[in-house]
């Protein structure tokens, strides 16, 4: 099935810059969701615009086992108070790389990071983050459809119960000094008139490539 909602955010008491109608839509199939936000300037002047998505997925049984995959061979330093410090570092052979395609488990670490420079294999439709549990033979993978989705945000808190995988435009603190001006941080700017789209898939999936649960 498929439903739409709009949504007219206008110009939130004269504390934005322009109009925006915003339209999502979501469409749902027996293992899959597919997850459509576009945004158009309505307004007057030139707007940004930064789309994500904040899910939390609920982990089961025992949280060192299930495994994580981040398409991202970058990742935002932060300072001690946990606002990026406007420098970006690799992952390979760090303890935050999680780009391996059977994934890497979560084990006892907490995770608060952003993850950006994401990579897309030659085979899929775009950037493809995982979640999988061994133990029960399912994996959760979301996929980045728009070429405009820069980062991945992972927050899994050591001590909670679940892991939440954030697909977004843009960097944290995108208009930050830390950035220098020189670094695209992945917003868009739409002029009057025009519609940034962002779409994601989230899919159940079978480790063993048989039938694997249904939504």
């Amino acid at each position: 099935g498929e439903a739409h909602a709009v949504f007219h955010a206008g110009e939130f008491g004269g504390r934005w810059p322009s109009k925006t109608d915003v339209t999502v839509t979501v469409l749902l199939s027996s293992r899959a969701v597919e997850l459509t936000v576009a945004a158009k300037n309505v307004g007057d002047v030139a707007e940004p615009v930064g789309i994500g998505w904040h899910p939390r997925f609920a982990i089961a049984g025992e949280r060192s086992r299930w495994q994580l995959r981040i398409p991202a061979m970058r990742r935002e330093m932060k300072g001690e108070d946990g606002h990026p410090t406007g420098e970006l570092a690799k992952v390979t052979g760090t303890a935050y790389d999680f780009t391996p395609v059977e994934g890497v488990e979560l084990g006892t670490r907490g995770l608060d990071e952003c993850f950006v420079d994401l990579q897309q294999d030659l085979l899929d439709n775009g950037p493809v983050a995982e979640l999988m549990d061994p133990a029960d033979n399912f994996g959760l993978r979301l996929t980045a459809l728009s070429s405009t989705i820069k980062a991945m945000r992972v927050d899994a808190p050591a001590s909670g119960a679940y892991v939440s995988i954030d697909p977004s435009y843009n960097y944290d603190d995108p208009f930050g000094l830390e950035w220098g001006g020189q670094t695209d941080t992945g917003m868009v700017v739409l002029q009057p008139g025009q519609t940034t789209q962002w779409k994601v898939r989230l899919e159940l999936f079978s480790l063993n490539g048989g039938g694997g649960p249904e939504l």
